[in-house]
């Protein structure tokens, strides 16, 4: 149930919020609360979780960035730990030096993008998960994610890396966002 509560229960958390107050004030405490915690050095990777789930539902991202960029400072294992978890937002803050930090093998971060993308399309016939709208958001996913590596591979002067990864993800899905991903000076 990990994967419903910071999901469709936030979201419906935060509809509830809209029509009652007290929802939303509740939602924002549990959040800040957490967010003292891991502050104050309480290394739980379920809290951190719990914190940028409800930024992102709370449409926060910058909160997230800021509380990872804290951690960072203070904790790097901590930091090291979270970094799956933050990099969305940390990336989406353009704080490309910090992701470079945490993202050192590219090729690597490829290679697990794509294992999630072939696992994903072993179900495109199951009955219950997959179909069109599956594929639709399994494909969308994996652009998405080789944008985000190639993009962080630029910035931090890896063009090797953001070639190498761009020609991978071309192999597995010929898609514009991946071509124009690299612009030609």
């Amino acid at each position: 149930m990990y994967g419903v509560r910071l999901s469709f229960a936030l979201n419906n958390w935060v509809k509830l919020g809209s029509k009652y107050p007290p929802a939303h004030k509740a939602l924002v405490k549990i959040r800040d609360e957490k967010t003292k915690g891991l502050i104050a050095g309480k290394k739980n990777r379920d809290f951190f979780h719990d914190v940028v789930s409800i930024n992102r539902v709370l449409g926060k991202p910058r909160k997230t960035e800021e509380l990872f960029v804290l951690i960072d400072e203070g904790q790097p294992e901590a930091a090291t730990e979270y970094w799956g978890i933050a990099k969305d937002a940390v990336i989406e803050a353009k704080k490309y030096e910090l992701a470079g930090k945490y993202m050192k093998n590219s090729l690597g971060a490829y290679e697990e993008v794509k294992d999630r993308y072939d696992e994903n399309v072993k179900l495109y016939d199951h009955p219950q998960i997959g179909g069109a709208e599956f594929k639709k958001y399994t494909e969308s996913s994996f652009v998405d994610e080789c944008v985000q590596l190639i993009e962080v591979c630029l910035a931090v002067k890896k063009k090797i890396e953001a070639n190498a990864i761009q020609q991978k993800a071309l192999g597995v899905l010929d898609d514009k966002r991946l071509r124009d991903a690299i612009k030609v000076k």
